[in-house]
């Protein structure tokens, strides 16, 4: 039930992301109650236990239980109030597919990330009819316009020491992926010759599939010719290899062309968990050998350099 402070009532806000659940929650309050999930499964319990909630607002891509699913179960509930919650969809990707299938699960509404919190909030009031609260002298939190980018190694390096600094010291998950050029085909199955100036394009056309794929805190780090290396604060060993599998998909989704020729292009993924022992340089350099991807806590890092 709405109180006298909130009119328009509770709103279910679902992102794996901690910045933008942060964000909404700073902006949404100014008129609703605002109930956080962190995924799709704990979305699917607050539904149950909360009959209040009037609306949800559901990011597309989360590991498990992800937002399509979310959708599809308000709208397949036998729950008829349950099915009638207005729903808008969240997403980075400019996938149409991905838009289309949200629509015809029974999205209300789609909004792309990373969203502006006022354009949030008048979102969702439009959604629920609700008029909107007067403006607050103060502004509210603004979440950056574009994804990190670090433009060369040397400020990757430096932002890499800064997150594992804060985030061991506080005992926080941090995730490093590694996304290494593998191969790359022409439509008939000839390999590429990989010459700087047709590098430099497929690596452009690579690093704009990263962009659109990771959460708005994550950085992208130009680290090396032929590869890449992805920040991912707060994100845990599983959180990783999620967003390793929608990355892969997102590749293999990707129209790739080089002078008109539709590319085949494969990657290799690497996942480190780093522990602080860790050199960081070392570890955005290290390559699992005997085709393993992953060097939890840098166990694999330690033996190399033993």
């Amino acid at each position: 039930m709405a109180n006298a402070s909130n009119p328009g009532g509770k709103i279910l806000f679902v992102d794996d992301s901690r910045l933008m659940r942060f964000s909404a929650q700073k902006c949404l309050a100014e008129q609703f109650d605002v109930v956080l999930a962190e995924d799709g499964e704990s979305a699917i319990r607050a539904l149950a236990d909360d009959p209040g909630i009037r609306c949800v607002v559901t990011d597309l891509m989360m590991p498990g239980v992800d937002g399509f699913g979310v959708i599809q179960h308000i709208r397949n509930s036998e729950d008829k109030r349950l099915r009638e919650v207005p729903v808008m969809a969240l997403t980075g990707s400019e996938s149409a597919e991905d838009r289309r299938r949200a629509i015809e699960l029974g999205a209300n509404e789609m909004m792309t990330k990373p969203f502006r919190p006022p354009a949030l909030l008048d979102r969702v009031s439009q959604l629920l009819a609700v008029e909107p609260a007067p403006k607050p002298r103060t502004s509210t939190i603004e979440v950056p316009s574009a994804i990190n980018v670090e433009r060369d190694r040397a400020g990757f390096l430096g932002r890499l020491l800064q997150a594992m600094a804060l985030h061991l010291r506080q005992d926080l998950p941090i995730s490093l992926l590694q996304v290494r050029l593998n191969a790359v085909r022409v439509e008939n199955g000839s390999r590429v010759k990989l010459g700087d100036s047709v590098l430099k394009a497929i690596m452009r056309q690579i690093e704009k599939v990263l962009i659109t794929t990771v959460r708005i805190e994550d950085t992208v780090g130009r680290t090396g010719s032929d590869h890449r290396t992805l920040l991912l604060p707060g994100t845990s060993a599983q959180g990783a290899r999620a967003l390793r599998e929608r990355i892969h998909k997102a590749v293999a989704d990707y129209a790739f062309e080089l002078q008109g020729h539709r590319l085949d292009v494969k990657l290799d993924i690497y996942l480190h968990v780093p522990d602080k022992s860790i050199d960081p340089e070392q570890l955005i350099a290290y390559v699992p050998s005997d085709g393993d991807d992953d060097s939890v806590f840098g166990q694999q890092v330690r033996q190399v350099n033993e």
